[in-house]
């Protein structure tokens, strides 16, 4: 019985002992580099995927390009890829620019629309 509690004891005094009270801390500061490395190191991949995908559309890849545009939307399971081709045929990513360009494309396909019933019905 002596032996187990002389165990304990050293056990606490060793725990308690300030080289072990900074390895949580060393750790965490770890953990958060390597966090960090990480996700730095995902964005600088997804970057030259999407760098690869405009390559493919300039270049008339066209098998390519959507086989990349596959593949973003089974990486992003979370929010949706949106993209969107301008007038020029320049593929746009910005949220904003794609929300406008579908905009201006219904207001063109549905002025189109009404102004043939009108030249139809004259």
């Amino acid at each position: 019985m002596q032996t187990g509690n002389k165990r304990k004891e050293h056990s606490k005094r060793k725990m308690s002992s300030k080289e072990n009270q900074s390895y949580p801390r060393e750790y965490e500061k770890k953990r958060n580099i390597a966090t960090k490395i990480c996700r730095n190191k995902k964005k600088q991949w997804l970057n030259n995927k999407i760098k690869e995908t405009e390559d493919a559309h300039r270049k008339n890849e066209t098998r390519k390009f959507y086989k990349d545009i596959k593949a973003y939307s089974r990486v992003d399971q979370c929010g949706t890829l949106l993209l969107c081709k301008d007038e020029k045929g320049n593929v746009m990513t910005e949220k904003q620019q794609v929300l406008e360009r579908w905009k201006q494309y219904f207001k063109e396909v549905l002025n189109e629309h009404t102004n043939r019933e009108i030249e139809i019905k004259i």
